[in-house]
């Protein structure tokens, strides 16, 4: 697996990864309690998967509810897939689909119908969007709401260790054989190379996207801009499925990009110098988990600007960037 190179103004390189691999732990657990909101799981008044527990967590969602009246559930078998409450699809995707997957290869099938799964109130329509495209057979979705439940056997997968706490090369694989059971009755009619727009996006727009973006078509001259968060996941899988170039400003729109069979670079453009494993980091190794490469791109050693304001990219820079990146077009 490729490393991911970083690029700042300066046309000095660093390197950030590859991962590293990390251990697949699935435990089942006995008459347990799972308490809301994330589903941190207690037998009596003990936490047990302590690899769910952070100081943040202790300090802001332990769960007090231990004086509450505790809700009995029936049913013997229930995955839990409880997590923080992501607003964002592509982080909850990175980050807790993993968990799912590996389920799957501990269970050798590509089905569950034997379980139930527990998520948080958050992510039930993440995990529901995820179980129907991918046909999973699973008997039941629960959300965990405002009571806790106490389960007869629970299983829990721990989340992603490796050095990007998201999708390493096993999860992919098994990603890759659900992704081949999909048949579309046509192919997308956009480009192979795409520039990831956020103009429709609340916060961390692009001021000069337009610029920015036709800078590109000059070293990839049929590449088109495109909103993924205008179509729906199935329809996401079916536009990234051939593509080879990504592009745009850092963004959970990148997640999509591990339903790719062929990209070969993931650019990811951020305001500032990223901190090593940063969430532009982690977009941009997506491509290295398919033999890619990638890369971060950023105009700036610093910023004063708070994370979520609007920001520039400097076109002066973008220009000699670019001629240090691999591309699979020439400059026309």
């Amino acid at each position: 697996m490729n490393s991911v190179v970083v690029l700042g103004p300066d046309l000095k390189k660093t390197y950030t990864g590859p991962q590293t691999p990390d251990q697949i732990n699935i435990k089942a657990y006995r008459n347990v309690t799972c308490y809301p909101p994330e589903g941190m799981i207690f037998k009596g008044l003990k936490p047990i998967a302590l690899d769910q527990i952070t100081k943040q967590r202790i300090k802001y969602r332990f769960p007090w509810r231990n004086l509450l009246p505790v809700k009995k559930y029936k049913k013997k078998s229930v995955l839990l897939l409880t997590g923080k409450n992501h607003a964002s699809f592509g982080h909850y995707f990175l980050e807790q689909f993993p968990r799912l997957l590996r389920f799957l290869k501990f269970k050798e099938s590509e089905s569950i119908k034997d379980f139930d799964i527990l998520a948080s109130k958050g992510n039930y329509n993440h995990i529901r969007q995820i179980i129907k495209i991918f046909d999973l057979e699973v008997n039941k979705i629960h959300t965990l709401k405002n009571i806790p439940l106490k389960f007869e056997e629970l299983f829990y997968v721990n989340p992603p260790s490796n050095a990007y706490k998201m999708f390493n090369q096993t999860d992919f694989v098994i990603l890759k054989k659900l992704l081949s059971n999909l048949h579309f009755n046509s192919q997308s009619s956009l480009s192979e190379n795409l520039f990831l727009t956020r103009t429709n996006a609340p916060r961390r727009r692009l001021i000069n996207e337009i610029r920015v973006f036709d800078i590109f078509k000059d070293y990839l001259p049929d590449i088109e801009m495109v909103d993924l968060g205008q179509f729906s996941l199935l329809e996401q899988i079916k536009i990234i499925k051939n593509t080879k170039v990504l592009v745009g400003p850092n963004g959970q729109s990148f997640a999509s990009s591990i339903f790719g069979q062929k990209i070969l670079h993931n650019i990811v453009l951020s305001p500032c110098s990223p901190p090593p494993f940063s969430w532009a980091c982690k977009f941009a190794s997506i491509s290295t988990l398919l033999g890619g490469q990638g890369s971060v791109l950023y105009s700036a050693e610093s910023t004063d600007r708070s994370f979520h304001q609007d920001w520039q990219y400097s076109e002066k820079a973008l220009h000699k960037q670019l001629e240090q990146v691999s591309l699979p077009a020439t400059r026309s």
